[in-house]
């Protein structure tokens, strides 16, 4: 059986990512390694992208946490500080 190869235009659709994020994820030997085609091609391996999105997916697919308003973190912050300081009956 040949091994399909997909070409990065797939491998964004796919994934998600810029061309900077599968760069930086391939040079941290965190992404499959691409394929040079041609001097100016590359792709990547179907089967290896699609076990890497599964493994993605199967880590837990947890999203970062939303960012908080400015109000939120200084009444967070302030029960915090409350919540540290000696009690004063």
């Amino acid at each position: 059986m040949q091994r399909k190869i997909i070409r990065k235009s797939a491998v964004r659709q796919r994934t998600g990512l810029s061309d900077t994020q599968v760069w930086r994820l391939e040079r941290r030997d965190d992404f499959p390694a691409r394929v040079q085609l041609g001097p100016n091609s590359v792709g990547w391996y179907e089967d290896e992208v699609d076990a890497w999105i599964h493994s993605r997916i199967r880590a837990g697919g947890r999203q970062p946490p939303l960012p908080r308003s400015r109000r939120e973190v200084d009444a967070l912050a302030a029960a915090a500080v409350l919540a540290a300081s000696p009690d004063q009956s």
